[in-house]
């Protein structure tokens, strides 16, 4: 399928999305190259394998047998972040990273653009698209990208002004082992 197909499907999964970019960058990671234009179904229907197998696994299993299928999960994340050459990321990429999650939940259609999130104003772009969704671009608030600096610099902590996938990981795991923790707590109490 190619990509405008992708972007008509990812619409009905998302559609408060403002824009296609993380529709996009779906479509890169599961495509593996920026180049290719198409993605067959298999490779779709693969990848969503993948990650919900990663999830079942990580929920059901032992965390030694789990850290395997966690990192898969670390690497489609990483993935969708889209590191340079030297698989880092930089301080713009995550930020253009954040800028498309944040996008998935802001309703393209505005009535009242004063009162949207209070923390981020949108304008239309008027460039023009081969899709069939209008574009907002988003103009994020100073607290936004306050957040999105606090993120990258927890995930930094090495300083160097870049982030990798044992970055990813490493911010992740308290997240995964949570939810862990509380259903094996609920099993045990059920």
């Amino acid at each position: 399928m190619p990509l405008q197909q992708w972007r008509r499907i990812f619409q009905l999964i998302f559609p408060k999305s403002s824009n296609a970019e993380f529709a996009d960058r779906v479509f890169r990671v599961i495509a593996g190259s920026k180049t290719r234009r198409y993605i067959t179904f298999e490779e779709l229907i693969l990848c969503l394998h993948g990650i919900s197998e990663c999830y079942c696994t990580y929920a059901s299993t032992s965390s030694q047998n789990s850290s395997a299928h966690f990192s898969r999960i670390a690497q489609f994340v990483f993935l969708l972040m889209e590191p340079d050459d030297q698989e880092q990321i930089n301080l713009n990429a995550f930020k253009d990273y954040a800028e498309a999650v944040y996008s998935l939940n802001v309703p393209f259609m505005v009535y009242n653009l004063d009162q949207l999130f209070n923390q981020m104003h949108i304008y239309n772009d008027h460039n023009d698209r081969n899709d069939s969704n209008p574009s907002i671009s988003l103009q994020l608030s100073p607290n936004f990208k306050y957040y999105i600096m606090q993120c990258f610099k927890k995930m930094d902590t090495d300083n160097d002004g870049f982030i990798t996938v044992e970055d990813v990981e490493r911010i992740l795991l308290p997240e995964c082992n949570s939810k862990r923790l509380f259903k094996e707590a609920h099993f045990l109490h059920s």
